[in-house]
This record gives C-alpha cells, structure tokens and sequence, in this order.
C-alpha cells in the first residue's frame, strides 16, 4: 500500500512538474529557451541529446522535456530527431558507470539542486519564468525517482531471472522497464543480477532490447494532455526504438550461431550490447531519416 501511494505521489509530482516547466516556457517566448545552433541539425542534434542525457544520466527526462518545449513552440519537431537519437546513446553512459566503477548514478542528487536554483532565481532574482522552468525540471526529476523508487525493490531480487526464452525475455524486459519508468536503472538490476552468473548473453541481450522500448511509456504519460505536435514526440522516440528493436533482432537470429549466446553475461556484456543496440539503430536509421528529408517529408504534412 505504501509502495503504491509512494508510486502515485511520484506520479503527481511528474504531472504538476510538467505543468509548472511549461508555465515557465511559454513565458520566455518561442525559440529563446536554447539557441537553436546548439541543436539544429541531425549531427549536432545527436551530440547535444549525448550530452544533456550524460548530464541528467536520464534520457527520459530530456526526451519529457523536448514534449514541453515542443508544445510551447520553443523546438520545432524536426529537430527533436537528432536529440532523442543522441538521449539515446548518451543514455548509455550509465550502464558503462557502474560495469566500470561499480558504482550508481541516481536523479535523485540532481533534483534538490535543481528545485533550490529554481527558488533562489524566483525569490532573489525575481525571474518567475525562468525559476518555474528549473522547478518544474526538478518536480519531474523528483516524480520519476519516487516512481522507480516504490517500484524497484519488486523487481530488484528476481525481477529477470523467470525469463527462459527471448520472447519472454524481451517482454518482462520491456514491462519492468517501463513500471520503474527508467531503463538506467533497469539496465542496472540486470547487471546486478550478471554479477552472479544468473543471465546469459541470449537472454539479456533480448531483456536489453525491450528495455529500450520500455522506457518510451515515460514520454507517454508526459504528452497525454498535449497537442499532436508535443505527441510526435512521443512518436519519434517510439519508431526509433522499434526500429532498433527490429534491427538489432534480426542480426541476433542470423548471427546467433557466432554469438556465444550460452555464456554468462557481465556486466561490460550489457553495457557494451546497450551502447551498440543504440549505436547500430541510429547508423541503420540514417538511411530512412535521409530519405525523408530527401524528399521533404514534413512532420506537417504527417499531420504533426
């Protein structure tokens, strides 16, 4: 009971924060949020998703900030591609932290400074518009810590060790991740459990690739309330995962007889196969995004 009213409260703290950042958007004017020559462009789009996510060590929330952004007219549509693909990799430094270091990034140290900038910039500087959107940053920080904190220790113990085949596999991947609502630290707990021998390469590899596509309910929740334009967003962020998914499947069932799919995976195995699942899904997307381009295929003539 607590767990859920934890996870609920979580969830409100999300939502408002949602509310609060783009109260703080919209009053700043469109387009003078981030200069655009930081992001525009797909390669200078993917190196600025990279770092942001290396940052906040949490794609999700790049990815629920883009929505805001998107929805208050600051970020144009097109140029949220190259950020998500870059949130994406970037979210993989996490995983290379703790199979490096052993140790584990939390949100949790970032949303305390966040809400404390927030609240001196309102009460001293007077700026209100850009104190709500560090406040509304650090309540969405804070809901998504408290809903992976109320759910994580059901899935902490033996959350994957159930899975025998990769379909299942890739399905508890796909819905622990997106309960916890953060592929870091569902990433994390399979690499808990690597430690001891309990999952094999043929398995994680499948849980790794559901992860991913787990981790977009996040930017679900975020844009229900919010135009079509916020929601492509969403949409983006979902057909790159899919896409890798499907990519990523295909080259285990034709290579599957290289892979030594039957040796226990480590902790350096996920983190590497999480870096390349990415990696691979943007090199083979680069031909589609091209085309589209190409072709001038609009997120307004898509209806977006």
């Amino acid at each position: 009971m607590m767990n859920f009213l934890y996870f609920a409260g979580g969830l409100g703290f999300f939502l408002f924060g949602m509310s609060v950042m783009e109260s703080g958007l919209k009053g700043l004017g469109k387009g003078r949020v981030i200069p655009c020559k930081a992001y525009s462009g797909t390669l200078r789009g993917i190196l600025f998703g990279c770092i942001l996510t290396a940052i906040t060590q949490s794609s999700s929330s790049v990815t629920v900030t883009l929505i805001s952004l998107v929805e208050t007219g600051a970020v144009r549509l097109s140029d949220t591609i190259g950020i998500i693909i870059g949130a994406n990799i970037g979210t993989s430094s996490t995983a290379w932290i703790i199979s490096l270091c052993g140790g584990n990034l939390s949100i949790a140290v970032l949303y305390p400074a966040f809400i404390l900038a927030g609240s001196l910039i309102i009460v001293l500087l007077k700026k209100d518009k850009l104190g709500y959107i560090l406040s509304g940053f650090a309540l969405i920080l804070a809901g998504m810590e408290d809903m992976s904190t109320a759910v994580t220790p059901l899935f902490s113990q033996n959350g994957f060790e159930n899975f025998t085949s990769p379909n299942s596999a890739f399905l508890g991947g796909l819905l622990i991740t997106a309960v916890i609502q953060s592929s870091s630290a569902s990433v994390g707990i399979l690499q808990a459990l690597s430690v001891s021998g309990g999952i094999t390469l043929g398995l994680a590899a499948p849980i790794i690739i559901g992860q991913n596509i787990g981790t977009c309910v996040t930017a679900l929740l975020a844009c229900l309330t919010k135009s079509r334009r916020a929601r492509g967003v969403f949409l983006i962020h979902l057909l790159f995962n899919i896409w890798g998914a499907v990519i990523c499947g295909g080259l285990l069932f034709l290579f599957g007889n290289i892979i030594p799919l039957d040796k226990p995976a480590s902790p350096i195995d996920i983190a590497l196969f999480h870096t390349a699942f990415n990696t691979i899904s943007f090199l083979t997307a680069v031909i589609p995004i091209s085309l589209c381009k190409s072709h001038k295929v609009s997120a307004q003539k898509l209806g977006y």
